[in-house]
């Protein structure tokens, strides 16, 4: 006995070449193609028959009118026949397409019931969350470079402004020192010609040349003492502007250290956010990591106890459905890995979830869950004969 017959009808009894109708569907159908045609059928026969006993008694014309409906009632009949071959092709299509589709679906709930098929889908649930953890991360360092950036320009604007400002301001302190310079020259100048004109004005006055020589002694003395105080404060005026532009100089470097201070500061902040959020990250990871192999050896550890008791020796024809039901497996989580593949490169959780299988055949103490799952398909064919 093969045991795929557990799961599946038998040749002879193949649903997908029986048509299965429903108990009131076969009542009408009878009801209006058997018995509809029986009463035309008989009335017809009837109306021959008069025709037959009035063919006797009339003339031979009579004869050819009878043929002609006996031709006319076999086209119908064979019209008739065609029509109702057809509507039970489409009956038996809807049939097969109905019939196919409750099997489909049980085969999924079947599938999904399976504790590799649980593990998958955590496994691709843990792809999911670690891709949407990565979406995260990018997001959150682009606002990060954009905060940097607009950051940094906002520093520069201001600190030019600054560097403006203060050259503003030494350009006009400059300015005014020139300024005073030039009345003070002006007012030498004046007080020169003053008393030049002064000595001129006492020359033609006093006659005496013993005055003559002691008002140009006088003269010099004044004239020697006045550049020596003009010399003085343009030597006050250079050596001011001196130290302006070192104060300048050294208020300028001052202010770019402090600047180059706190942007390093901000670096190493930003720097130490972004590795404090990968390591929550991998801590994240390594939790879910350890939560599933906890869980995945809790499930084993219980599995252990209840199968202490089971048998151990595997039925050698169980082994095709194991193998059926393993490619079933393989190809769905092919397709699913290739269609993650598009969304993420997270697939390590789905590919080793993939390759943990047991092999071929049940484990230990499934036989009461193989029975279930048969009375189970025996439910859903009872179900599809009286969809």
């Amino acid at each position: 006995k093969n045991v795929l017959d557990e799961y599946f009808l038998r040749k002879e009894r193949d649903l997908r070449q029986v048509v299965v109708l429903p108990k009131a569907q076969w009542e009408r159908i009878q009801g209006s193609i058997g018995e509809a045609p029986h009463i035309d059928e008989k009335k017809e026969q009837e109306e021959v028959d008069l025709d037959s006993k009035a063919a006797g008694k009339e003339d031979p014309r009579n004869a050819n009118l009878i043929k002609e409906k006996l031709q006319a009632k076999k086209l119908r009949e064979e019209k008739e026949e065609e029509e109702r071959k057809l509507l039970d092709l489409e009956e038996a299509k809807f049939q097969a397409a109905k019939r196919k589709e409750v099997i489909d679906h049980a085969k999924t709930y079947l599938r999904y019931q399976d504790d590799r098929m649980r593990q998958f889908h955590s496994a691709l649930l843990l792809t999911k969350v670690l891709n949407e953890r990565d979406a995260q991360v990018e997001f959150l360092k682009s606002r990060l470079v954009d905060s940097k950036k607009k950051d940094y320009e906002e520093e520069q604007r201001r600190f030019k402004e600054y560097i403006l400002s203060e050259q503003e301001k030494a350009h006009q302190h400059y300015m005014n020192k020139q300024a005073l310079c030039k009345d003070q020259l002006q007012q030498g100048e004046n007080s020169r010609t003053g008393i030049a004109e002064l000595g001129s004005f006492r020359l033609t006055q006093v006659c005496c040349p013993g005055m003559l020589w002691k008002l140009t002694f006088f003269c010099r003395q004044v004239q020697e003492q006045r550049d020596k105080i003009i010399s003085q404060l343009a030597e006050q005026m250079s050596e001011a502007l001196r130290k302006e532009d070192g104060r300048l100089a050294r208020d300028a470097a001052r202010i770019e250290a402090e600047e180059e201070k706190k942007r390093k500061e901000k670096e190493a902040k930003q720097k130490a956010a972004i590795e404090s959020i990968a390591e929550h990250r991998a801590t994240v990871v390594r939790n879910l990591a350890l939560l599933f192999l906890f869980l995945h050896q809790a499930e084993k550890q219980a599995r252990k106890e209840q199968e202490k008791q089971a048998e151990l020796d595997y039925n050698a024809q169980r082994e095709a459905i194991a193998l059926y039901k393993e490619q079933e497996f393989q190809k769905y989580a092919k397709e699913l890995i290739e269609t993650e593949s598009k969304k993420t490169h997270h697939l390590y959780p789905l590919l080793k979830a993939c390759e943990n299988g047991r092999g071929l055949g049940h484990r230990p103490g499934q036989q009461k869950e193989r029975k279930l799952e048969q009375l189970g398909c025996a439910v859903l064919v009872v179900f599809c004969n009286y969809v």
